[in-house]
Parts: C-alpha cells; sequence; structure tokens
C-alpha cells in the first residue's frame, strides 16, 4: 500500500512510468504531468481514484496510457486532445462517467481505446470514425445506446471491437477478420 510519489514530477527527462500491480491507493498527483518527456504511462491494477490529472495535456510525448483497473472516476478530460502521439488508451474497469468526449477523435494515431467496464454513457461518439488506424475498440458494460456504430465503412483496420451490454440498436453489419462481442445490457 502506498500512493504516487508526488517527487516524480521533478524526473524531467523521465519516459516510462510503469508502477502496476503496486497496491497504490490515492490519486494520480498533478505534479505528475510536469514529466513533459514521458512516453508510457502505466498504473494499471492499483486501487487510484479520483479524476485523471488536469492537466493531462502536457503529456505530448504521451505514447500509452495503460490506467485500468483502478477506481478512477469522472468523465475523461477534453484535454486529452493535446497527446497527439498517443497511440493506446486504456482507461478500462474503472467508475467513469459521461459520454466520451469528441476530443477523441482528434487522436488520429490511436490503434487501441479500451473504455469498457465503466459507466460512460451517450451515443457511439461520431467523431471516432476518424481514427482509421483503429485495431481494437472496446466499449463494454457501459450505458451507451443509440444506433450500432458502422464499424465495417469507417473501421478499416478493426480487428477486435467489444460493444456488449450496452443499449445499441439497429442492424449490426458483420464482417470478416474481427473478432466481435455486441450481445445487449440486460
Amino acid at each position: 500500500d502506498g500512493y504516487v510519489p508526488y517527487a516524480l514530477g521533478q524526473l524531467k527527462d523521465l519516459r516510462t512510468l510503469s508502477l502496476k500491480r503496486n497496491k497504490l491507493n490515492g490519486f494520480i498527483p498533478n505534479d505528475l504531468c510536469q514529466c513533459m518527456a514521458l512516453e508510457v504511462l502505466d498504473l494499471q491494477m492499483n486501487s487510484l481514484a479520483g479524476h485523471l490529472p488536469t492537466q493531462i495535456e502536457n503529456w505530448t510525448n504521451l505514447r500509452e496510457i495503460f490506467l485500468q483497473k483502478n477506481r478512477l472516476t469522472g468523465s475523461i478530460p477534453s484535454e486529452i486532445k493535446y497527446l497527439k502521439k498517443l497511440t493506446k488508451l486504456d482507461l478500462s474497469e474503472n467508475m467513469l462517467t459521461g459520454d466520451v468526449p469528441k476530443e477523441v477523435g482528434q487522436l488520429l494515431g490511436l490503434t487501441e481505446l479500451c473504455l469498457a467496464q465503466n459507466m460512460l454513457s451517450g451515443k457511439f461518439p461520431e467523431e471516432l470514425y476518424g481514427l482509421k488506424n483503429l485495431q481494437k475498440l472496446s466499449l463494454n458494460d457501459n450505458d451507451f445506446y443509440g444506433e450500432f456504430p458502422d464499424v465495417k465503412n469507417n473501421f478499416p483496420n478493426m480487428s477486435e471491437l467489444g460493444l456488449s451490454n450496452n443499449y445499441f440498436t439497429g442492424h449490426f453489419e458483420y464482417f470478416p477478420d474481427c473478432v466481435i462481442s455486441i450481445s445487449p445490457q440486460n
């Protein structure tokens, strides 16, 4: 049991921070956003709570974020749009709420977007259709609703898709070479 040390924010040249599976409590300190050279942030499988840091726009070099299996709350901040180098974003298995901000659609290098098992809601954000490099999209176990997203015509590189346990309706068009999970919410 411990906390993410504030002093890590003083490591200006830190490129990779991996503290996964350390039984960390508390929250992700804003001081960590001073690590502007950070490329990989892996704090998965801890007990971190609270909101995502308010100054994430400082992480312009970040390529991968792994924050799954924590107790993060609040919404995904719109400042995420500044993380233009991001290829992998995993915020699954937290307690995040609200819509997926349209700004996520500006992360054109994303190959993996995992937001499963949160309390996210709203319609499928059409801005995500611009993410042509997306190979994995996991939105399972949330409260999304509306028409099934048009995956076949908008995500040419999709190989893994999870939409199960939401409130999507309508017709879903199958396409080969993709693992798909689309069962409805009970």
